[in-house]
């Protein structure tokens, strides 16, 4: 069943986005490592349904790579978000912000849509995920089909914490292939302080967002081809440049304080965007 919501969507990291041997970039709010492997460039499955697999090659016609998938106008032409997520913990009313983020990075004549699929059964606020649970739960709520000219990202807010959270280390996002876990309870508490809570959340969750979305269309140096050398060696598959939201050491109360600073400046103020050279390298995808 689809609710569908006319609009894109993004995330970016709070953490390290840090790759373990299963090929996941994970954020953590308060980690400074960040080992981030290609989680992207040669996966050729979109998340589809079980009996519905699109973006697979043929011997006649080569698998694309995912910053092809989203980059590319033809052969999917319209961009799904399927969003599920666990009863009390849906995202935030972000969605009309985050069109306008998601539309200038891929290229899909026939639109962006997000799809707030299905309510899922909570775990309980004490569980902790493990990285196989989590990749059950994405195969087991890969509900929504597809025509023949979309494609997906398939996006689940949980509560609880996960396996890799440590005292100094609170991970609130993991991206691989094309799928996003987004771990709003930890998010929740990462920006609830007294002051600007409300809007502080929002832009700490668009944030997250947008830096794992930007993981999983190619950045940094993740699928995409490098234009310029903006890629910093020592943290994996993210940007050299602070004003960037892909840049390496928005990690926790780093961005967290850094998006507080600039509502403290501006009631106008707006999250971290993509820079001149991420810009670059999706457009130089081919």
């Amino acid at each position: 069943m689809r609710k569908s919501l006319g609009v894109a969507l993004l995330a970016i990291m709070m953490g390290a986005c840090s790759d373990d041997s299963s090929g996941t970039n994970n954020v953590s709010s308060n980690n400074t490592t960040n080992n981030v492997a290609n989680n992207s460039s040669n996966n050729a499955t979109n998340n589809t349904t079980d009996n519905t697999s699109n973006n697979v090659g043929t011997n006649n016609t080569p698998a694309l790579t995912n910053a092809q998938i989203f980059a590319l106008s033809e052969p999917y032409s319209k961009l799904i978000l399927e969003v599920d997520y666990v009863e009390g913990f849906a995202p935030s009313d972000i969605d009309a912000d985050m069109v306008g983020h998601l539309a200038p990075l891929v290229d899909k004549p026939d639109g962006i849509q997000i799809v707030r699929d299905q309510a899922l059964a909570s775990m309980g606020e004490d569980h902790v995920w493990t990285l196989d649970e989590v990749k059950a739960l994405f195969v087991a709520n890969r509900s929504l089909e597809l025509n023949a000219n979309e494609t997906k990202i398939h996006v689940i807010f949980v509560d609880g914490g996960y396996a890799g959270d440590t005292a100094d280390s609170t991970i609130l996002g993991l991206a691989w292939g094309t799928n996003i876990v987004m771990f709003e309870q930890n998010i929740l508490n990462s920006c609830a302080k007294p002051i600007l809570n409300g809007r502080l959340c929002g832009f700490t969750e668009q944030a997250i967002w947008l830096h794992e979305i930007g993981h999983v269309i190619g950045l940094v140096n993740n699928g995409a081809p490098l234009t310029a050398e903006h890629q910093d060696p020592d943290h994996g598959h993210h940007c050299s440049n602070p004003d960037c939201i892909m840049y390496w050491a928005y990690e926790g109360t780093a961005l967290v304080e850094a998006l507080r600073g600039k509502l403290n400046v501006s009631e106008e103020a707006t999250i971290f965007e993509f820079d001149a050279d991420c810009m670059a390298d999706l457009a130089a995808v081919e």
